[in-house]
């Protein structure tokens, strides 16, 4: 959350599930949307749970 890169390049796909489910218990949307932008986009695609954090994230935000 706070890495300052622009893309995330090594990551583990279970923390980063972890970490979604946190912030989404949390209704931390804004952190899912960050994290999910540094990460590569076939990541999130591939990943059902990710995906689904990620649009319901956006939704709640309004940016879909």
């Amino acid at each position: 959350k706070e890495s300052k890169q622009r893309r995330i390049k090594l990551f583990r796909t279970e923390a980063v599930r972890a970490g979604f489910k946190a912030a989404y218990d949390a209704r931390d949307y804004r952190t899912i949307v960050e994290v999910a932008r540094k990460l590569p986009e076939r990541v999130i695609q591939e990943d059902e749970k990710l995906l689904m954090y990620y649009h319901v994230a956006l939704m709640r935000l309004g940016e879909e």
